[in-house]
């Protein structure tokens, strides 16, 4: 029980840097398209990791 909210914790800081960065790196150029995509593949990523931790504590 411990790791699990342990790697929960972890998995959850990893979202929250990464959201992060993304938002920086947005207001850093102008918005435009690409910041659109990099969204686009953040959530993508974010879903795949989901559904992989959904899977592996099952």
């Amino acid at each position: 029980m411990r790791s699990t909210l342990v790697s929960s914790f972890l998995d959850l800081f990893a979202i929250l840097f990464g959201l992060c960065l993304f938002l920086a790196n947005c207001r850093l150029t102008s918005p435009s398209s690409d910041c659109l995509s990099d969204l686009i593949v953040f959530f993508f990523f974010f879903f795949w990791h989901c559904i992989n931790v959904r899977t592996l504590h099952n």
